[in-house]
């Protein structure tokens, strides 16, 4: 039995996965890669609580880091992110020593390692070393709690409509060898998990207000007039909720995704990743990870509600979300039980 929150299953699948596909640590002896992972995932949570407490108000009063900058958080934040620079430095400093061309095709920082040094003569080039750490710091802090969040209230889904988990184990078991990992190329032939997935990112929509965007010149909009340079913020939950567009928004039906043919559509008013050129850089490694951890869980396990009278208690599942700059569901217990796999015959309880 391992005890933890699934918040935290959830980011550590994310870590893992991001850290082997992003990049492959060279010369590590065996097990340094697991305290590397859970160190890291440490950081994050800690980064992550601090930014949701502090991220909204500085978003909104971005001067308050001037003159109250402990109060206000900002001081916090940039601790951690000094923290998350240097726990990535050394790992950089280890790809440059060992580099080579042939190193570059399969693994993020050599990638970068190349264009650094290729680009080493121009005078105003992006590619640069701090540049580098930063594009990681990224990768984990723009989608790492989001991503895991997301992956969380699938699980969470997955036990209290057990009806929609059946239909997912049926299309994985129908189209997936379980004795292959999945991979995103995987999701043609799912279309109803891919379905279920676009349901969590319109039903709970974890981030409710877009980020911040300004008015490059004086417009009206429904009747409103906005002046130019004015900062404006999408109220995504009412898109997500509008009945004149999903009917029946209040409930969880990820058919509404599904053409007759079982084709994915309906999707220009799901705005998870935001539209336009300003969408989100990342949505292809954010729905890669997502969709590749969220169908291995499923693949080999079966979620069900444990018993042991939290059912009514305060660590039963619930739609009711914690609060913060995005929301995240509250802690609960869940048993993932082995789907009559070989050597996995006991219940992995997760709390």
């Amino acid at each position: 039995m391992i005890t933890l929150t699934l918040v935290a299953l959830s980011l550590f699948l994310l870590v893992a996965f991001l850290v082997k596909e992003l990049w492959r640590p060279a010369n590590y002896p065996p097990g340094k890669i697991i305290i590397i992972q859970r160190r890291l995932l440490q950081l994050l949570q800690q980064r992550f609580r601090a930014f949701d407490m502090s991220g909204g108000m500085l978003n909104q009063l971005p001067w308050l880091h001037f003159i109250a900058p402990e109060w206000s958080g900002y001081n916090l934040v940039r601790r951690f992110n000094k923290q998350l620079f240097e726990f990535f430095t050394p790992t950089i400093e280890q790809h440059q020593q060992t580099f080579t061309d042939d190193k570059a095709g399969d693994d993020l920082i050599y990638a970068y390692i190349k264009e650094i040094r290729e680009h080493k003569d121009v005078s105003d080039t992006n590619f640069t070393d701090v540049q580098l750490t930063m594009i990681i710091l990224h990768l984990f802090i723009a989608g790492g709690h989001t991503t895991s969040t997301t992956l969380d209230l699938a699980f969470m889904t997955m036990l209290m409509r057990p009806d929609i988990q059946k239909k997912i184990h049926e299309e994985i078991d129908s189209q997936l060898d379980r004795a292959i990992t999945p991979h995103y190329n995987d999701h043609l032939k799912l279309p109803y998990v891919e379905a279920f997935l676009l349901e969590v990112h319109r039903f709970f929509t974890i981030a409710p207000l877009s980020g911040p965007r300004r008015a490059i010149t004086d417009c009206t909009l429904g009747g409103y007039r906005i002046p130019k340079n004015t900062t404006v913020l999408m109220g995504l939950r009412n898109i997500h909720m509008d009945p004149k567009h999903w009917g029946d928004p209040e409930v969880f039906r990820p058919e509404q995704f599904l053409d007759e043919d079982r084709q994915i559509f309906n999707t220009e008013r799901l705005f998870a990743f935001g539209q336009g050129k300003r969408r989100c850089l990342g949505e292809i490694l954010a729905r890669s990870c997502l969709f590749t951890l969220f169908v291995g869980v499923m693949q080999r396990f079966s979620l069900v509600k444990p018993d042991d009278g939290s059912e009514g208690s305060d660590m039963a599942p619930s739609l009711t979300l914690k609060p913060g700059i995005t929301l995240s569901a509250k802690p609960y217990n869940v048993v993932f039980q082995p789907r009559n796999r070989t050597g996995m015959n006991r219940p992995l309880m997760l709390i």
